[in-house]
């Protein structure tokens, strides 16, 4: 009975693993390594084993998100993400309007994507994405420098120079 008890123990922690890394953690992961990964790779990069990596990749591989290739010595398998899944990676982004907006607010009302992944600490992608976003939502005007840097200004800066909104809490 020991025996049943300690294997039930043991698949537990597994599905406890497993559950841990949603498929959308597993593709930022993967896309912040250049959209290639091995089992090997995830595992030292997760709390995951390299039998569960393994498992996560295949995963991912039957729905139909990564795509097989061998390293040069055809030793190595190595997963790497099909081109069609980027733009659904990319919409996990953990960038909120507000953040944004408080990061362009400090900054004065005008911001590249430079700065601001440099201040929310994102890639450079998703922080443009992001301002195009709300770029689209005609948050931002678009305005392009001497030097040709875009700068993404915001449209209603007067309303939060306010001082009952600089005295929000934060």
């Amino acid at each position: 009975m020991k025996i049943f008890r300690k294997v039930k123990e043991v698949y537990k922690r597994h599905q406890k693993a497993m559950h841990s890394m949603s498929d959308d953690d597993i593709l930022t992961i993967i896309r912040n390594n250049n959209g290639r990964i091995t089992a090997t790779g995830l595992a030292r990069q997760t709390v995951l084993t390299y039998i569960q990596a393994s498992l996560k990749l295949q995963s991912l591989y039957d729905k139909g998100y990564l795509k097989i290739t061998y390293s040069n010595s055809g030793m190595t398998q190595i997963m790497v993400l099909k081109a069609q899944t980027l733009p659904t990676i990319a919409s996990s982004s953990k960038l909120t309007d507000a953040k944004v907006l408080q990061v362009v607010i400090q900054a004065g009302g005008k911001i590249t994507p430079a700065a601001l992944c440099v201040a929310l600490e994102c890639s450079i992608d998703e922080a443009r994405k992001k301002l195009d976003e709300l770029q689209m939502k005609d948050v931002f005007d678009l305005e392009v420098t001497d030097k040709g840097a875009i700068l993404y200004v915001l449209n209603d800066i007067d309303c939060f120079q306010d001082s009952k909104v600089k005295n929000l809490p934060k």
